[in-house]
């Protein structure tokens, strides 16, 4: 068999040869395609070797960002882990692995102040800081920037440097650069630029660089649509949204709601609701997005004389929020651990997939 391979190919000649290195080269594009693709979902999904304070979301809205102005990601991850980082708040925070106050009660990332007289996007906090002033460090009380999820506050960072640092960073894409650029307006502390650089080494930030947000998948394969990322977006903010504890169906309601349903659709528990919107009650290839549904079990809650269940929001790579006695994220067997398991659905039996 080898013999005759041989002779055929001598006698193409060169266009034989021609003709193997084409094919070559396309199995070899193919092959490096796939690989990144499969490295880039990957790296916003697991979000590996991130601290465990850097949510989805956080990730999400950096890169949206850094589509959108050409601000790079890493340079915005790193400073939330500057900023924020290994604080007392949320989740983690028992062991200093968490948020800062004015990170997790106020959704603030950045240390952002209020400038004189404004009050946006929905309030101002006065909170202790500290200042380096003169090469002294002081402590003064400062008016900062309370936001609704981190999205919003992202996204109000980007208005912030295209009014305030344009001139110091339009067309500077490169992250390094970027940082040192900032730093020298945004912070008082003389060595914010080579901590943000330290930040984005330590945890290979610039892998962002060439992630699209559009890479956000599923338990399952494919894209996710505009809807389904603003579902995840609110839910991951871990906000209550109103809703009391325990109010596991009106939280979800309210995060669907701000997500776009309208009107509003509830029920009056999370059993109830299940009753009405289950689509499938397999675990494989859930929806980013999503509802699922459980049992009160050990909470042994009651709606009328039958079990109150519970429910939650998939929201990709293996993970579900849900109002327990605050906004909890767990991952999907966590949860089924302890909520059992009934299905998923949309609330309201709207879509969201469909929704871009």
């Amino acid at each position: 068999m080898k013999k005759k391979l041989i002779a055929v190919f001598t006698a193409l000649g060169s266009f034989g040869a021609i003709f193997l290195a084409v094919i070559t080269m396309i199995v070899v594009m193919l092959v490096a395609i796939s690989t990144s693709d499969t490295e880039n979902n990957t790296d916003i999904n697991n979000l590996d070797g991130l601290p465990s304070f850097i949510t989805q979301e956080m990730v999400i809205a950096a890169l949206e960002e850094q589509e959108i102005h050409g601000y790079p990601a890493a340079v915005t991850i790193a400073q939330i882990v500057a900023e924020s980082g290994y604080g007392r708040y949320g989740p983690g925070g028992e062991t200093g692995q968490g948020l800062s106050q004015l990170a997790y009660d106020y959704k603030n990332l950045f240390g952002m102040k209020a400038p004189a007289g404004d009050s946006t996007p929905i309030g101002v906090i006065n909170m202790q800081t500290g200042e380096e002033v003169g090469g002294d460090q002081i402590t003064i009380t400062a008016g900062f920037l309370i936001f609704k999820n981190y999205t919003d506050c992202i996204k109000y960072r980007s208005g912030l440097i295209q009014r305030v640092y344009s001139d110091l960073v339009q067309n500077i894409t490169d992250p390094d650069m970027f940082a040192l650029k900032i730093a020298s307006r945004w912070a008082t502390d003389h060595s914010y630029a080579s901590k943000l650089i330290k930040i984005m080494q330590q945890y290979d930030l610039y892998r962002f660089s060439n992630i699209s947000s559009d890479s956000i998948t599923g338990s399952g394969d494919g894209s996710v649509s505009k809807g389904q990322k603003r579902i995840v977006e609110i839910a991951l903010s871990l906000d209550s949204l109103g809703a009391e504890v325990n109010m596991c169906q009106k939280w979800v309601a309210n995060v669907y709601f701000q997500a776009g349903q309208s009107p509003r659709q509830s029920r009056a528990c999370a059993t109830e609701a299940a009753n009405a919107f289950l689509v499938s009650g397999s675990k494989e290839n859930i929806p980013v997005g999503a509802t699922v549904y459980g049992h009160s079990y050990k909470y042994n809650a009651k709606c009328g004389n039958h079990d109150a269940g519970h429910v939650g929001i998939y929201v990709g790579n293996g993970n579900v929020v849900s109002r327990e006695n605050t906004v909890k994220l767990r991952t999907l067997q966590e949860w089924i651990n302890v909520y059992g398991w009934k299905g998923w659905g949309w609330n309201g039996s709207q879509d969201f997939s469909k929704i871009n």
